[in-house]
């Protein structure tokens, strides 16, 4: 059973693909956006994170040393996950 998330930008009804969440972060903190990796690794800690129903304070609490992403996330994004059963 696949655990999942989506991010939507605030104030838009869609969720965003997770590249341009990519591309956006790596803009916010001046990096180049890598061509086969996600950005400090966001995807697989935070998205994971999410996916498994954690809440940003949780993940703040945790992984203090990712607060500048998790706060990113939490300031321009609201995150949406569930699991899949068939």
């Amino acid at each position: 059973m696949p655990n999942c998330f989506t991010l939507t930008r605030k104030g838009e009804d869609k969720p965003s693909l997770l590249t341009a969440v990519d591309e956006a972060m790596c803009a916010h903190f001046d990096k180049p956006v890598h061509p086969t990796q996600w950005f400090q690794a966001w995807y697989d800690i935070e998205g994971l994170g999410l996916a498994c129903g954690k809440t940003w304070e949780w993940m703040r609490e945790k992984m203090p040393e990712r607060k500048e992403i998790i706060d990113f996330l939490e300031a321009n994004y609201d995150a949406n996950a569930w699991h899949e059963h068939r």
